[in-house]
């Protein structure tokens, strides 16, 4: 009988295997020198050396393909390469990588994330239109977007951008959630960026070092009639700029003289005449980085006292961490955000420590410890009372059928969660005694089942 047991379970397990075949591993050429390989878990791995090729669409699997590394080596991404490749969460793009072809991840809904190395030095057009879920860009100085790079990527809330970064005519076009602009310290020319197609669009930070602006950067204020212009300092290039043009302008910092009406106490700006208050001016700033909410309500980094419009990352704040980018706190991330290779829960910036459990993002299920996502997590985890299959942090719902924990126990699996479930279970045309969801197979008895009583060997309906 125990061989009977046996022979029915590696009955299952292979039919088990032959369901999952479409997750092993394939590979295919995608260039003269360039090879890619998908694993069973959705890591697409393009190598070799040079270009991509063009395609009209994914020589990928495109359905199956969840993360992508392009290795060091391969110089461009092809047109179209990476199109329609709707779960595509994530990609790896090395330094060497010079330019990203049109299309090339056109359509790509569940991205949430695209850096981009130095030296790149043109995005294609239409490259990234479609990445609904996009909601952090990092541009290298010096890139150019073609037209429509970025269009319909309505996740987008906030850019910031190095030197010398130009786009081609609706770069941004349909991205209705950008709200916030900055350009980042020790940028010096702003031109070429056309914001077009982006109506909510309210601020515009501009940097002291900004000397001159391109008569590209010019809005129609009819397009943009929310649209208000942020200097660093009053009577700066970016401020004078901004008043010719008509713009609201604000500025973060003023150049002070003491009312001649209340010298002892009051200050007002030289500049535009603004009363101000004279902590705002005072001679001994605070040190190093930190985290300052301004009378506007928005939080911004300063360092030395001095608005640090090129600082991103987590920083703290009384006992919190805000997640930021070009000096302001993100406040329209929300959820699940990848920086420097670690998955952060977030909650409109904030960043969510007292968090640990599972979180729906996306339609997906992860496991978050003190607001971090839990990347080692992989096996059986048990939460509120259920057990859930877990790999790299995530529930792995697609998965359903036979699971050996890491005691030795098989498990019933389905939609990556175990069956809390006692009596017979039939799977792949055999009978089973399960236990809370376990196969008994030390169990030798009679049981219960639908009335009528059955006997059970080694956790198997006897024949």
């Amino acid at each position: 009988m125990k061989a009977k047991w046996l022979a029915a379970l590696l009955a299952a397990l292979c039919a088990l295997l032959t369901a999952v075949a479409a997750g092993a591993e394939r590979s295919g050429a995608c260039g003269d020198h360039v090879t890619w390989t998908l694993s069973g878990e959705g890591v697409l791995t393009v190598s070799g050396q040079g270009d991509m090729g063009d395609f009209d669409s994914s020589p990928f699997p495109a359905a199956d393909v969840k993360f992508a590394v392009i290795e060091p080596g391969v110089t461009r991404i092809g047109d179209w390469a990476f199109s329609g490749c709707a779960a595509l969460s994530g990609v790896s793009i090395p330094e060497g990588v010079t330019a990203i072809g049109e299309g090339a991840f056109n359509g790509c809904i569940s991205l949430e994330e695209a850096a981009f190395p130095d030296g790149l030095a043109r995005i294609g057009y239409g490259a990234f239109a479609g990445c609904t879920a996009l909601r952090r860009v990092v541009f290298p100085a010096g890139v150019d977007l073609s037209g429509y790079a970025f269009s319909g990527c309505a996740g987008l809330t906030s850019l910031s951008f190095p030197d010398h970064v130009t786009a081609g005519g609706w770069a941004f076009y349909g991205c209705g959630g950008l709200t916030e602009v900055s350009f980042r310290d020790g940028v010096t020319c702003v031109g070429g960026v056309d914001f077009y197609g982006c109506p909510n669009l309210a601020d515009i930070f501009m940097p002291d070092s900004v000397t001159s602006i391109d008569y590209g950067f010019s809005f129609n204020r009819y397009n943009h009639p929310r649209l208000g212009i942020t200097a660093q300092t009053c009577g700066s290039p970016a401020y004078n700029w901004a008043t010719s043009y008509g713009f609201p302008v604000r500025a973060l910092n003023h150049i002070p003289v003491m009312d001649p009406a209340d010298p002892s106490a009051v200050i007002r700006c030289a500049v535009c005449g603004e009363m101000i208050r004279p902590q705002e001016t005072d001679p001994t700033p605070r040190s190093g980085t930190y985290l300052e909410r301004g009378v506007d309500g928005v939080f911004r980094v300063y360092t030395d006292g001095v608005f640090d419009a090129g600082y991103e990352g987590l920083i703290d704040y009384e006992d919190q961490s805000f997640f930021t980018a070009g000096g302001m706190v993100l406040t329209g991330a929300s959820g699940l955000a990848l920086y420097d290779g670690v998955w952060y829960f977030l909650a409109e910036g904030r960043l969510v420590k007292e968090h640990s459990g599972f979180v729906l993002y996306d339609g997906e299920w992860f496991l978050i410890r003190n607001g971090l996502l839990d990347a080692d997590a992989s096996g059986i985890y048990e939460y509120n009372g259920f057990r859930f299959l877990i790999s790299l942090g995530r529930k792995v719902s697609e998965y359903s059928g036979l699971w050996q924990n890491s005691d030795g126990q098989w498990l019933f699996i389905a939609g990556g969660q175990v069956v809390e479930y006692t009596g017979l279970a039939l799977y792949d045309g055999a009978w089973f005694y399960v236990v809370d969801g376990a196969l008994a197979v030390d169990y030798t008895g009679e049981v219960a089942y639908n009335g009528a009583r059955f006997t059970v060997v080694n956790g198997m309906l006897a024949g």
